[in-house]
């Protein structure tokens, strides 16, 4: 079953920690238990990204690698 999605970002283009506060931005504009699918890639915001979401009191629902795009993640999260 799909998780339903209330609002998506993607910041591809975007490095540690700028996608973090370009997350952090659209999260203090959501409500508790709002979902926020990301789309991201490059492995420093792989390693960096999810820690700052799970320390901010968020919650990681998944996180998977793009099928079609190796270099590519999805998260997605419940804002608290």
């Amino acid at each position: 079953m799909e998780e339903t999605t209330n609002k998506y970002i993607d910041v591809c283009k975007e490095k540690c920690p700028m996608s973090f506060v370009k997350v952090k931005l659209i999260l203090e504009n959501i409500s508790s238990g709002d979902k926020l699918k990301i789309r991201f890639k490059g492995e420093e915001t792989l390693k960096r990204l999810p820690k700052s979401i799970i320390d901010s009191g968020h919650k990681i629902i998944y996180l998977k690698k793009d099928l079609n795009l190796p270099e590519v993640y999805h998260l997605l999260i419940e804002h608290n």
